[in-house]
């Protein structure tokens, strides 16, 4: 009977550890932090018509498992415009905490670009490795 009790004593105690393993010492919950999207399925772009204009982008990525939040796409800063013209943006999501189920999902955030005074003739959205993905623009827009 002891070794019954002490089996479901360490099986109870092991599996409070795993349910708590995402709280820090401090109390605070741990939280994952955003990493790039593994693929960039479709980059679409449309301009709103204001003075200036403005560009907003529509980006649908894949990731490995479902439970990926806080989707979204990072234009990167630069001192100068790229001189290509080609502005570059980082697609990222915060992945599951705990396990999830592998199945890939699709996820999709945007951007909008208000008050656009620099001259750009596409976008190049990053994931992971060959995860990028370009579009040009076309000359008449």
């Amino acid at each position: 009977m002891k070794m019954i009790v002490r089996t479901v004593a360490l099986f109870v105690s092991v599996a409070a550890l795993l349910a708590l393993s995402h709280i820090a010492a401090d109390g605070r919950v741990k939280v994952r932090p955003l990493e790039r999207v593994p693929r960039v399925i479709a980059v679409e772009y449309a301009y709103e018509k204001c003075l200036p204009p403005n560009l907003v982008i529509h980006v649908t990525g894949e990731v490995p498992s479902v439970g990926w939040t806080d989707v979204q796409l990072i234009r990167r800063a630069y001192v100068k415009p790229p001189v290509d013209g080609i502005w570059e943006y980082d697609l990222v999501a915060r992945p599951p905490s705990g396990r999830a189920k592998a199945k890939p999902t699709r996820v999709t955030a945007g951007d909008r670009w208000t008050g656009m005074k620099e001259i750009i003739a596409g976008v190049r959205i990053y994931g992971v490795d060959s995860g990028v993905k370009e579009l040009r623009f076309d000359a008449g827009n």
